[in-house]
C-alpha cells in the first residue's frame, strides 16, 4: 500500500514496550491479541495517552464486539477477509481524520493560551487604572469637604460630574472584568440552596435604595416557596444588571417590576419597565458587546450589561426572552433550571 510499517508484535504489551522508542502515526489492530489485553484496551490506551488512532482489523463482526470497540472510538473497523482497496481507504481517512482533529486541538490550545494572555493583561490594566481612580475619587471628597459647605452651586455641579465621571469608570471596569472572567470560563456554574425570596427582596430594596424616590421598583413572588438550588453569583450578576438597565431607562417616576415565578424544576425572573424600550432595529444585536439602541441619547451606558447576561444566562444553561417597542418600555423574562433545594425552610413574599 505504500505506507512504511514501523513493526508488528503479537500483544499489547509489546505494543506498549515499543513506543518507549517511539511512535507511529497509525495502529493496525485486532482485537483478539496474546496475552492479557486485547485490542480494544490496547486501543483505548494508545488513543487516551499517547494520541495514536487505531483501525480495528478483525474477523469479530457481532454486536457485542462492536458495541464494545464503539466505545473506545476507533478510527476504523474493518472486517476480515477484505479488500486492499479497502483497508487504503480506511488508513486515509483515519491519518485525515486524525490530522483534522489535532489541528482542532492546536486551535483550542492557542485559543486558550490567547485568552489568558487577555486575562492577565485586562487585570493588570484594571488594577493600574483602580489605584489611581481612587486616588482621584479620594482627593475630590477632601476638596469637597474642605470648602465646609461654602460652595456655588456651579462648584457643587462639577463635584457632581466628578463623581459620577468616577462611577461610570467603576462600572465600566467591573463589567469588563465580568466579561473577561465570562469569555475565559473562570465563572463556572456553582448552584447553592438559596432562599431566592429573601435575596429578591434584599436586591429590590438595595436598589430602590439606590434609585431614591425617583423610581418604584415592585417585586411579584409566589406567597411562599422553598430555597432552590441557583448559583447567587451568576444571578446577581443577571438581575442587577437588568434592573439597574430598567431604572436606567426608565423616566423619573416610573415604576420598575420583578416578577418572581417557579414550576417544574425552573425559576423565571421578568423584568418590566415602562420606559424608553428597544428600537426593533436594535434587539436583534442588543446582547451582543457594546450595542446600545439608537433611542438612548445621552444616558451614560458602557453596551455591556446585556452581554453579562446573556453570558450568565448561558452558563446556567437557561434561557432569556426580549419583548421591546419604543416609547411603550421593555419587558426581559429568565428562565433558569433550579430544582428544590433539600431541608430548607420555605420563604414568605412580604
Amino acid at each position: 500500500l505504500g505506507y512504511p510499517v514501523w513493526d508488528s508484535v503479537a500483544s499489547g504489551e509489546e505494543a506498549l514496550a515499543m513506543l518507549a522508542t517511539g511512535q507511529p502515526d497509525l495502529a493496525l489492530c485486532d482485537i483478539q491479541l496474546a496475552g492479557a489485553l486485547d485490542g480494544i484496551a490496547l486501543s483505548e490506551i494508545l488513543h487516551d495517552q499517547f494520541g495514536i488512532p487505531v483501525v480495528f482489523l478483525t474477523a469479530h463482526g457481532d454486536v457485542l464486539t462492536l458495541e464494545r470497540a464503539k466505545r473506545v472510538r476507533p478510527f476504523g473497523y474493518i472486517v476480515k477477509p477484505f479488500q486492499e482497496k479497502d483497508l487504503h481507504v480506511a488508513i486515509e481517512m483515519a491519518l485525515t481524520r486524525h490530522a483534522a482533529e489535532q489541528g482542532l486541538r492546536d486551535i483550542a490550545a492557542k485559543d486558550r493560551e490567547l485568552r489568558e494572555i487577555k486575562a492577565r493583561f485586562l487585570g493588570t490594566a484594571v488594577h493600574d487604572i483602580r489605584n489611581p481612580l481612587s486616588s482621584i475619587a479620594l482627593a475630590a471628597d477632601m476638596l469637597h469637604n474642605s470648602l465646609g459647605g461654602k460652595t456655588t452651586e456651579r462648584q457643587e455641579r462639577n463635584f457632581r460630574r466628578i463623581q459620577n465621571g468616577i462611577e461610570a469608570i467603576r462600572t465600566l471596569l467591573d463589567e469588563v472584568l465580568d466579561l473577561n472572567r465570562l469569555e475565559s470560563e473562570q465563572l463556572a456554574f456553582t448552584p447553592v440552596p438559596l432562599d431566592v425570596v429573601r435575596w429578591c427582596e434584599s436586591l429590590i430594596e438595595e436598589i430602590q435604595e439606590s434609585a431614591g424616590d425617583r423610581y418604584q421598583l415592585r417585586l411579584q413572588c409566589p406567597a411562599s416557596l422553598s430555597a432552590l438550588e441557583l448559583d447567587e453569583v451568576l444571578i446577581q450578576r443577571i438581575l442587577s444588571n437588568l434592573l439597574s438597565n430598567a431604572v436606567k431607562y426608565s423616566p423619573t417616576g416610573g415604576a420598575i417590576e420583578l416578577e418572581l415565578t417557579w414550576a417544574q424544576g425552573w425559576v423565571t425572573f421578568r423584568v418590566r419597565d415602562w420606559g424608553m424600550g428597544i428600537a426593533p432595529e436594535a434587539q436583534e444585536k442588543i446582547f451582543q458587546a457594546f450595542q446600545r439602541g439608537p433611542n438612548v441619547g445621552d444616558i451614560p451606558g458602557t453596551g455591556l450589561g446585556l452581554t453579562i447576561v446573556k453570558m450568565c444566562v448561558d452558563v446556567c444553561q437557561g434561557n432569556l426572552s426580549l419583548e421591546s417597542s419604543p416609547g411603550e418600555g421593555t419587558e426581559i423574562t429568565v428562565r433558569l433550571p433550579a430544582p428544590l433545594a433539600v431541608r430548607r425552610e420555605s420563604r414568605s413574599c412580604a
